[in-house]
């Protein structure tokens, strides 16, 4: 396995991306910077080099910004397999959304009409932009219950009827994880979601890491179910992303040289992979 480094064929407006998500060979991308993240939004295919830029002007986030100068745009990114449509999912919540319970603007763009239309949806959280995931037919961030509160809920889109749901986190999820600032990502897995944390108890040569996956008991409800635990130490110390599509656990590590900085927030200095079968890490080098 060996990453490439691509060269985007376009300019942005502050000359970084940040990935919104990937889909079907398709990469979603968007400033980097705060002043203009959820702004314009690049569909990009690294294969055929052809992108489109969908503008912001052509949407209601122009209108919106005038209104509310202070906002917090999160964008999601999936396929809509009913309709055979790519579609970009933007959330803008104002500044005064806390405060005076506005109501998040939620638009969504299809790429097959080359359009943005609004969505009238109920939204009863604040969704973090770090991160997210598409899952069958679903986008799905981690969510507060407020703005700058403790992660505690997960909160999907689904593409098809258009009404946004959530869960709580997992009851045995440790608390602490959020009280010490400790990372945690959502992510797909065997084709479900799961969340992925860094829990308390590690030092400075190790960190352990939780994994709980979503799934529905056989009465239809939603329950978490703890997966694995890991203990990463040494040169993999890190942070897990992700998963492969084989099934190997991605993870953003520092150097095995780097003992001196080996800490959670520490500069993350290489992405490698676990196998659970062998447990055996192979490094993702960058072409």
């Amino acid at each position: 396995m060996l990453f490439r480094s691509v060269k985007i064929p376009f300019q942005t407006w502050s000359k970084t991306v940040q990935i919104v998500g990937s889909c079907n060979g398709l990469v979603c991308l968007t400033d980097e910077v705060d002043c203009a993240y959820g702004g314009d939004v690049y569909l990009f295919n690294p294969v055929l080099r052809k992108y489109k830029i969908l503008k912001s002007e052509f949407s209601c986030y122009c209108d919106w910004m005038e209104k509310n100068f202070s906002t917090y745009p999160v964008l999601g990114f999936g396929f809509c397999e009913r309709d055979n449509d790519f579609r970009v999912v933007r959330i803008l919540y104002s500044a005064h959304h806390v405060g005076e319970k506005l109501r998040p603007r939620v638009e969504v763009y299809s790429l097959k009409s080359g359009k943005w239309r609004s969505v009238r949806a109920k939204i009863d959280h604040t969704v973090f932009r770090g991160c997210n995931a598409f899952v069958v037919g679903c986008i799905y961030w981690l969510a507060a219950e407020k703005a700058h509160g403790r992660l505690s809920w997960v909160m999907w889109f689904d593409l098809e009827d258009e009404v946004f749901h959530d869960v709580e986190m997992p009851e045995n999820y440790d608390k602490d994880t959020w009280d010490n600032n400790l990372p945690v990502n959502i992510m797909r897995w065997n084709g479900d979601v799961a969340i992925g944390a860094i829990e308390p108890g590690g030092t400075g040569n190790y960190v352990k890491c939780g994994f709980w996956g979503l799934k529905k008991d056989d009465g239809g409800e939603l329950l978490w179910e703890r997966k694995f635990k890991l203990v990463l130490k040494d040169a993999v110390c890190g942070i897990p992303v992700g998963f492969t599509w084989c099934g190997k656990v991605v993870i953003d590590a520092l150097d095995r040289e780097d003992h001196s900085r080996r800490k959670v927030n520490a500069a993350l200095t290489k992405t490698v992979a676990l196998d659970l079968n062998d447990m055996k890490f192979k490094d993702l080098a960058v072409d």
